[in-house]
């Protein structure tokens, strides 16, 4: 259980960190999210495609793009699952 909780926060620090990327340097490719951040690109793509579902970022012919019309909303939604997180904490 310990180690299935770890990769999901890994996984949710990648994609934090793509997001903060094409926040600043948007729109980005994702062979310069890779060598910037060093993912690999498969992992890259995947992060990408999630963020995407979630509504978070948009694909354009130069790259991921944060929906800035939505960063207030994309950020309270982060700070929601954090909290979330941290309330797991206290159970402990």
């Amino acid at each position: 259980m310990i180690e299935s909780i770890r990769e999901e926060v890994e996984l949710f620090e990648r994609h934090l960190r793509i997001l903060e990327l094409a926040d600043r340097e948007g729109p980005i490719g994702m062979g310069k999210i890779s060598d910037e951040l060093d993912i690999p690109k498969h992992k890259v793509r995947y992060s990408l495609r999630i963020l995407e579902n979630e509504g978070l970022i948009k694909p354009s012919s130069e790259g991921a793009m944060i929906q800035k019309d939505k960063t207030d909303e994309i950020k309270e939604k982060i700070q929601e699952q954090i909290d979330k997180l941290m309330e797991l904490r206290e159970l402990i």
